[in-house]
């Protein structure tokens, strides 16, 4: 299991040949006792202290530009599963598009995104 974790500690690790950037990000994460509550909030036990993860860059439009709005994201793990948790800022929230697409309708697609790309091979 610590193993097959490590491969995962290479989270945010992301190819330079993908995605354009020159240098790779990294980060570690800490193995929690007790798992998160899953609701849309990171305020219980289980995201305290847990390293913030910032300066992130955009894929569309304009690839490798820093991301005009502020984001934090934390990463954990326990037995069961690797939880992120995310906290997007935006200065203008009521401009937010909200309309439903088709999942996997890249194109069509109106709303925010976030990617998460896993990688064994350290690449």
């Amino acid at each position: 299991m610590y193993r097959s974790f490590m491969a995962i500690l290479l989270l945010f690790i992301i190819s330079p040949d993908l995605f354009g950037q020159e240098n790779k990000k990294e980060t570690s994460t800490i193995r929690i006792e007790n798992s998160p509550v899953i609701d849309g909030q990171l305020n219980d036990e289980a995201w305290q202290n847990l390293p913030i993860l910032t300066d992130f860059v955009k894929y569309f439009p304009y690839n490798g530009t820093p991301c005009s709005q502020k984001s934090e994201v934390k990463v954990c793990y326990d037995d069961e599963a690797l939880y992120i948790g995310a906290m997007f800022y935006d200065s203008s929230p009521d401009s937010m598009k909200t309309e439903l697409g088709q999942r996997d309708a890249d194109d069509e697609q109106t709303a925010e995104l976030i990617g998460v790309y896993i990688t064994p091979f350290n690449a």
